[in-house]
């Protein structure tokens, strides 16, 4: 960090513009002027305060920009892996589960036909092939464990309130808003217009 920078001036600046943009009164076309001096002195402070500012954090950023970018491949490497062997772990287990699900199924019907014990049953599904909750190796262990979550399989039957969201509209507001500015009409949505300043 630049340690020579010295932030007092330009405060005290800020300081006095603010002051000035808090004071001013806007009741006439000359104050509207006065008004106009007083944002432009805004926009040239907000510049030399983003130089000042990009002196310290884009030699930062740069650095950063190119730590990641080194080593972006490597990590992408290492996340392919990582989800290639947690697939195929799951393929066994599933597998796993399923051929252990059917031998009991057949142990079952056999019980229930008469054709053997239940205790001969009960021995024989202890000799069911299963993979645990964890396993352990030489250097790790994993551990299969169910996490619940949601899928969305019809978003025209989700409640109103789930729309009104504010996260969800803003979501919605960028998704639809190049459309309907170039002259597509969506339902629900309109074009509204507000004034604003544009400083120079």
């Amino acid at each position: 960090m630049n340690e020579n920078i010295n932030l007092t001036p330009v405060k005290r600046q800020v300081t006095t513009i603010s002051n000035q943009a808090g004071d001013l009164f806007i009741d006439s076309n000359e104050s509207l002027a006065q008004a106009t001096d007083i944002l432009s002195k805004i926009k040239t402070a907000s510049k030399d305060v983003k130089n000042r500012k990009e002196e310290i954090t884009k030699p930062l950023n740069d650095a950063l920009k190119s730590a990641r970018s080194l080593f972006k491949p490597i990590e992408d490497d290492l996340a392919t892996a990582e989800r290639t062997i947690k697939g195929k772990m799951l393929d066994y287990s599933n597998e796993v589960e399923r051929k252990a699900a059917e031998q009991a199924a057949k142990l079952e019907k056999r019980v229930e036909k008469g054709t053997m014990r239940v205790d001969t049953a009960m021995r024989k599904m202890d000799d069911i092939e299963t993979v645990g909750s964890s396993v352990q190796g030489e250097s790790g262990s994993i551990q299969f464990r169910t996490v619940r979550n949601i899928k969305i399989v019809d978003p025209t039957k989700i409640p109103l309130k789930y729309m009104m969201n504010e996260k969800v509209l803003a979501a919605i507001s960028a998704a639809v808003r190049t459309d309907v500015l170039n002259g597509t009409k969506v339902e629900g949505v309109e074009i509204v217009e507000e004034k604003q300043i544009a400083a120079k």
